[in-house]
């Protein structure tokens, strides 16, 4: 299951994602895709081999269920560029999140918002830097909860005296 998973994901990369959609016949992929050897990829096998469903329907148009090895490598393509722009969209849903928490901290008074970096990942947001008193690291942090979005603050701030 895992070698299964493994080449998926290999030719899911963006260097081996343009050699599987140019080469089909690229030796054992949809092989090892096809557990059953039938020559056609069920929907089931596409999903053990961590395939998206969107993209297995997407390339299944007759809805047989089933897909042939050229079908298996347009959903490929779909299924990465699908992969591509929900990593895209998070990285971007992460900039703005951090961008909203440094103007919450910018203009919130008893703290200086400029000694602090702000980096966000799936709503998890991480303070950084130093500020002057125990009492501007906490307000930091509860300003930080306040802006939509923050499901998790870890506050690394240093307090120098």
């Amino acid at each position: 299951m895992k070698r299964i998973q493994g080449y998926l994901v290999l030719c899911l990369g963006a260097v081996m994602m343009s050699a599987c959609v140019s080469h089909p016949e690229m030796p054992g992929l949809f092989a090892h895709v096809d557990t059953n050897h039938d020559g056609v990829v069920s929907m089931n096998e596409w999903q053990q081999s961590g395939g998206n469903d969107v993209a297995f329907l997407a390339v299944d148009r007759q809805r047989k269920g089933y897909l042939t090895e050229s079908q298996f490598y347009e959903a490929l393509r779909l299924d990465q560029q699908s992969r591509s722009k929900t990593a895209q969209q998070q990285q971007m849903n992460d900039s703005q999140l951090a961008m909203q928490v440094r103007s919450a901290l910018n203009a919130s008074n008893g703290v200086n918002g400029y000694a602090i970096q702000v980096n966000s990942s799936n709503g998890a947001v991480t303070l950084t830097g130093s500020v002057r008193t125990e009492k501007e690291k906490q307000k930091a942090e509860s300003v930080t909860w306040t802006v939509g979005g923050v499901s998790q603050v870890l506050n690394d701030i240093t307090v120098k005296y």
